[in-house]
């Protein structure tokens, strides 16, 4: 064999795009998790040679998925994988770590935690062999994708409770670690108030709403 077909997938899509108060959250959400998936077809190529199928790169706006044939190497597919997966979480890393510098905030205790928490990435690649057409192996890398995400694990926040506070005025499943007014009954007790920024009085952000808030 000489070549793999390689699919990667980037969740959750909805808080994203779809959870979206303002219009600034629906674009900053977009632009986010195209520059996500951009980063992860722009690593396969430079580092492994990938020939990139799907998307387009060249586009300003990217879908959450990418799809790439990568040439045999001595390194094994899980390696490689594995490797994107960590470069993309990396780029989401620096991204909140950018905008808490930007605005010159104090992080609240659980704002690392929910973002290194966030990112669902799901990878699979298959053998190109010419006894299989593309098509069909295309469809067969589908359905290992799809059966990854039904197998998922879920990872708990904070206590063995989970997160108990507040939640967040868009998700609604997260801890609000941001406001616009003081800070409310049951909310974390260090999470910080944010008069100055554009929050509404009534609204609370979690981590990843904040930087989607607040992305470029």
């Amino acid at each position: 064999m000489s070549q793999y077909l390689f699919l990667l997938t980037i969740s959750p899509v909805q808080s994203f795009i779809d959870q979206a108060r303002k219009a600034q959250d629906l674009f900053a959400g977009s632009l986010l998790l195209s520059d996500l998936c951009r980063a992860g077809t722009t690593y396969l190529k430079e580092e492994h040679r990938a020939t990139i199928i799907f998307p387009d790169i060249s586009s300003s706006s990217l879908p959450n998925r990418l799809i790439v044939e990568i040439p045999a190497t001595d390194i094994s597919l899980d390696d490689i994988g594995e490797e994107v997966e960590a470069h993309i979480q990396d780029f989401f890393d620096k991204a909140a770590q950018t905008i808490i510098q930007q605005k010159k905030l104090n992080k609240p205790p659980g704002f690392d935690e929910q973002i290194r928490q966030h990112l669902q990435i799901y990878w699979a690649g298959l053998p190109l062999e010419a006894d299989v057409s593309y098509l069909q192996t295309f469809q067969n890398l589908e359905r290992l994708v799809g059966n990854l995400k039904n197998l998922r694990a879920f990872e708990q926040l904070g206590n063995k409770q989970g997160e108990t506070g507040r939640k967040c005025s868009l998700t609604g499943e997260r801890n609000a670690l941001f406001f616009g007014q003081k800070r409310p009954a049951f909310a974390e007790p260090n999470a910080k108030v944010l008069k100055s920024f554009s929050l509404d009085e009534r609204e609370g952000l979690s981590a990843v709403s904040l930087v989607k808030r607040y992305y470029k």
